[in-house]
């Protein structure tokens, strides 16, 4: 959380919020109410509505995460949200819960999600993408990418922005989500 530093006797901090009280604070907000925070030490508050919630923020050195996302790219394909998730749970359908990977074959004009399964075999979903690059395979941890999906409508465009196959990939979503 920044505070603008305009205001005076503001300070900067920056804080990690367990995941179940996020859950929490967005069911409580409801509309374009106001929503107060509060933080002390290691401990937050946020007042919505009638509500009020108290977490301790999650302490220790965690890695330098933006390290991680390429500054740039080579290859972009958008994608509406919804038939990505559908043709990734399709693709899902064979997986045993050990093997979770399915493949993205992207070439000419063509997504192609592949689910290989132990015992009942393999899937395969195409999809029509505007994709003009040379040949690019990669796996992604399908319910990984489902649970990205599931924050946005069916209709939202879904950036992918890859490198190659042994590099990290973004989806990037509208209002600068990235994953």
């Amino acid at each position: 959380v920044t505070t603008p530093p305009e205001e005076s006797g503001s300070i900067e901090m920056t804080g990690v919020v367990p995941a179940a009280a996020c859950r929490l604070i967005e069911r409580c907000i409801e509309g374009d109410e106001d929503v107060m925070l509060a933080f002390t030490g290691s401990e937050m508050r946020v007042k919505c509505g009638e509500s009020t919630i108290s977490a301790r923020l999650v302490e220790g050195h965690f890695p330098r995460w933006e390290d991680v996302i390429p500054a740039d790219h080579e290859h972009s394909v958008t994608i509406p949200c919804g038939q990505l998730m559908s043709a990734i749970n399709q693709a899902s359908l064979v997986l045993s819960a050990d093997s979770k990977g399915i493949g993205f074959h992207f070439d000419e004009g063509e997504l192609k999600l592949t689910g290989t399964g132990q015992d009942v075999g393999s899937s395969d979903v195409e999809l029509p993408v505007a994709w003009d690059s040379k040949a690019l395979s990669i796996t992604f941890d399908g319910k990984l990418v489902i649970d990205f999906l599931k924050t946005m409508d069916s209709n939202d465009p879904v950036e992918i922005l890859l490198n190659g196959e042994d590099d990290a990939a973004v989806f990037f979503a509208g209002d600068g989500y990235r994953y």
